[in-house]
């Protein structure tokens, strides 16, 4: 019963993943428009654009991947594909965040709460791959009590799907913002 209601979940933020990149213009944030009077890209000038594309592929496509895997735990060679998508998930969360911090600082002019909520995802990121990892541990070690390893995947499970959501309302904050 309760995995039904796990796929019933997915299958929902799927379905929102799905709306939101039909609703996201991503054409306004990386349009290679040329600089007044320079001919420079856009793109190669500011890495707010790079910064963008770099967490709406990651995170609207290797997360979903990643989490999808996982609706076929009976075949062992999903749960490679699951490590594989979140470890890049991490990396590429990691390498763009320090991109925008390092270009535009804590003030930036997207806003504080962009910033914080951003700063907030790259440490859950983290805390959510190293439980995962504890996860993996823990399910190959015969020591551990069931329950005990049960509880830890419920927690990493249910703490993956409110990290998903912050990061939709992370990129609809950016998109809500660069359009203005």
């Amino acid at each position: 019963m309760m995995r039904l209601r796990y796929n019933e979940l997915y299958t929902s933020l799927s379905g929102i993943n799905f709306i939101l990149i039909l609703l996201l213009k991503m054409d306004n944030t990386l349009n290679l428009r040329h600089l007044q009077g320079q001919d420079q890209f856009l793109l190669l000038s500011d890495p707010g654009p790079i910064h963008y594309f770099m967490m709406f592929l990651v995170w609207l496509i290797a997360a979903n991947i990643g989490l999808w895997s996982q609706a076929f735990k009976q075949y062992k060679w999903t749960a490679y594909i699951h490590y594989f998508c979140m470890s890049i998930v991490t990396i590429i969360t990691w390498m763009s965040g320090f991109l925008a911090l390092l270009a535009y600082g804590v003030n930036a002019q997207i806003g504080s709460f962009h910033v914080g909520l951003g700063i907030a995802i790259m440490v859950i990121v983290v805390l959510q791959s190293l439980a995962g990892a504890l996860c993996a541990i823990l399910q190959k070690s015969s020591n551990i009590r069931p329950d005990i390893v049960h509880k830890i995947n419920v927690i990493h499970r249910v703490s993956g799907f409110i990290l998903l959501l912050l990061v939709m309302i992370q990129i609809l904050v950016a998109t809500i913002s660069d359009e203005k």
